[in-house]
């Protein structure tokens, strides 16, 4: 598979992020590749299950487990990739994998501790903004 993406022309517009807001959507994807598709609904149970735990309110998570199709795979692996959404625009992450021999509740609570994490600190954005120069990359945020 093959994907192409024209250039962008001109100065990418400036950005300015100072009020994140409150979290208004938390979405994620918890996904199996030749594995059984229940380890998918495990990972996502286990994340949606701490964020509420938290103080996250349940109707504004949605986290989707897919098992990858089994002629798209090479081996097999899991993984969990949650981001929540602010009121201001900002976009903030937390993820996990998952390994031979580690329970996948604790994956979907990892990733859940990383976004949590992400969020209390109350910045605009999270740990895995890019700097480069003294100057922040934000697309499309």
């Amino acid at each position: 598979m093959f994907c192409s993406v024209p250039p962008y022309i001109g100065p990418l517009p400036a950005v300015n992020l100072i009020h994140r807001g409150a979290v208004t959507s938390v979405r994620g994807r918890a996904y199996v590749a030749g594995l059984p598709a229940h380890l998918a609904r495990t990972m996502s149970a286990a994340a949606t299950t701490k964020l509420v735990s938290a103080g996250i309110n349940p109707d504004i998570i949605d986290i989707t487990a897919v098992r990858e199709k089994d002629e798209n795979v090479v081996g097999c692996g899991s993984g969990i990739v949650l981001w929540a959404e602010t009121e201001g625009g900002c976009m903030l992450g937390g993820s996990a994998i998952g390994k031979k021999g580690l329970d996948l509740v604790d994956v979907g609570e990892s990733a859940s501790k990383d976004l949590l994490r992400n969020i209390e600190h109350g910045g605009c954005v999270d740990e895995y903004m890019q700097v480069r120069f003294g100057v922040l990359l934000v697309p499309n945020c």
